[in-house]
This record gives structure tokens, sequence and C-alpha cells, in this order.
């Protein structure tokens, strides 16, 4: 063989070892990555005010507390991870601690936003803000206290028991209080 079909086939080589490693890469984040957990780096970090419309472009207020679902149109976890939040969301009292879905997609339409059921309220976000730094990976839930600090984050796709913790009180309160 001579030396350059040889180094030829090095490369080929090479080439395919990197190719199956980038390809285990992807298929590790999309699948294992997916379910996600715990993000304890974001605690009291501040969430804020956000400005937000609803999905026709109407003005909407989020308020505090509150569950923040962070997504994306085009994110391969996000929509697993929205059934799993309309599924804890229809089980929830009414009164309970107010479910927001928050994306800065232009491609989220009216149509779209039925993929949120009832308890689960859709909104855009308008423009950039500083306070929304935190948000590095997607889908992303966190519960903000009345002061808009956050105070449980998870990234991922959540089990039931995870919701539960994001979402509490998951009933409406009857003293009034948190």
């Amino acid at each position: 063989m001579t030396r350059t079909k040889r180094s030829a086939g090095l490369l080929s080589r090479a080439m395919l070892a990197a190719s199956i490693g980038l390809f285990g890469v992807v298929l590790w984040t999309r699948l294992a990555g997916a379910r996600g957990g715990w993000a304890p780096e974001l605690l009291g970090l501040r969430a804020g005010f956000l400005p937000v419309s609803t999905v026709t472009g109407a003005p909407a207020q989020l308020q505090h507390p509150a569950l923040i679902y962070f997504f994306e149109t085009s994110c391969t976890a996000c929509t697993p991870a929205a059934s799993r939040l309309n599924e804890f969301a229809s089980a929830r009292a009414p009164g309970a601690l107010p479910i927001y879905a928050l994306t800065n997609s232009t491609a989220f339409t009216p149509d779209s936003a039925a993929l949120f059921g009832t308890g689960v309220q859709p909104v855009r976000l308008q423009r950039s803000t500083r306070d929304l730094r935190f948000v590095q990976r997607l889908p992303l839930f966190v519960q903000t206290d009345s002061t808009g600090r956050i105070v449980h984050a998870f990234t991922g796709i959540p089990q039931p028991d995870d919701l539960t913790v994001l979402g509490y009180p998951w009933q409406a309160s009857t003293t009034g209080t948190r």
C-alpha cells in the first residue's frame, strides 16, 4: 500500500470515529439529558419583571409567585415537558399558584398555544431582559416567590413528583397565605 492510500485510510477511520463520537454526544443529550434534574445554581436569582404579551399580542402581566415554564418551539424535549406540565396543571385546584409558559419565539402562534391546556397561560417575551440570563438550558421550570426570586428550578422533562415541588402550593390555599 502506498503512503497516500494508508494516510487516506487512517483519515477515513479517524473521521468515522469522530462522527460516531459526535452522534453519541447528540444522542446522549437528547435521550438521557432530556430527563433533567434540579438546578440549585439558579436558586436565589431574580426572574423579576418580565415584559410579556399573550400570543395574540395583547398586553399581559406575569405575577409572582408563579411557576414559569421556559420553552422554545424548536426544542425537542419541550413538547414532552409541556405534556407533563398540562397533566399537572389539569389536576390542580382553582386558585393555586399560577403557571405561565414563556417563550420568545415568533413562531409561537395562537394555534401552537393550543398545546397548553387549562391552567397554563402561554405568554411571549416582548424584549430581552438581563433578569433572564439564567435561562441557559431548555426546557426550564422555575418557581418564584412573591419578589420574583427563584426558589426551585428544574431543567429537562420533570416527573410528577418534581412538578409537585415546583408548583407548590398545588392546591388553593385555605388561609390566603403560602
